[in-house]
């Protein structure tokens, strides 16, 4: 999500600069969160946006890959360093994409709890002549998780939530996900897409599966038009 976008952002820039010239490594991880509202669609409804504390470092002319990291693929590289850097067991990071770029690699990892993603805990890391040159991560650890078993169903407030949100379902994939919340706790949220063509609207709404309130969203609409990536669960 938010999180992913800025992180992938980074790793561009920092791969960038490392090609023109040998970085020195950060003496400390650079950290930041954001938490913002937004009032969207006609009636003016406040919607509430938060990513997780994220860290980025970069390694200079990069890290070598410990014997332990036997080649696997970038997918197991990448989920076995992330889970390595950050002190968590192996089945807690799901690759979720990545791509080569001559001799750049880079992949695009998300946390997972109770074998349950965590929308908004992402992390990336960045090879170069398969040397570790930045990592990312806003994974979290969280204070209290939602019981995994969902206690509302997503069609009982369906009408609910294309109301608020002014558009229908447009059968994309729904999701049971979590969410990290501002207060460090995670949410069962159903992540189901709501679009209106007529007004050119389109999100994904994390609806609470313990109570059916709608907690946040992503404007797809609004992302897009600032020109960032954009990744679609």
């Amino acid at each position: 999500m938010a999180g992913l976008r800025k992180l992938l952002s980074s790793v561009i820039l920092a791969v960038l600069l490392i090609s023109e010239a040998n970085a020195i490594p950060s003496s400390s991880p650079y950290s930041h969160a954001t938490h913002h509202r937004r009032t969207v669609g006609r009636r003016g409804l406040e919607l509430e946006h938060y990513n997780p504390p994220s860290t980025f470092e970069t390694f200079g002319e990069g890290l070598v890959q410990a014997a332990t990291f036997a080649p696997g693929g970038l997918d197991t590289e990448a989920r076995t360093y992330a889970a390595t850097k950050l002190k968590v067991d192996y089945d807690t990071v799901e690759f979720r994409s990545g791509f080569t770029r001559d001799k750049a690699r880079h992949a695009y990892v998300r946390q997972r709890i109770n074998g349950i993603s965590v929308a908004n805990a992402v992390a990336n890391v960045a090879y170069k002549d398969n040397k570790v040159v930045t990592f990312g991560s806003s994974f979290v650890k969280p204070n209290k998780i939602a019981d995994p078993k969902p206690r509302v169903e997503l069609k009982d407030v369906w009408s609910k939530i294309e109301e608020q949100l002014e558009g229908k379902y447009n059968n994309q994939p729904i999701s049971l996900q979590y969410l990290a919340r501002p207060d460090g706790s995670v949410a069962l949220v159903h992540a189901v897409q709501i679009q209106n063509e007529q007004v050119n609207s389109w999100y994904e709404a994390f609806v609470d599966a313990h109570s059916g309130e709608l907690l946040s969203a992503t404007d797809f609409t609004f992302e897009a038009s600032l020109g960032d990536y954009i990744e679609l669960v």
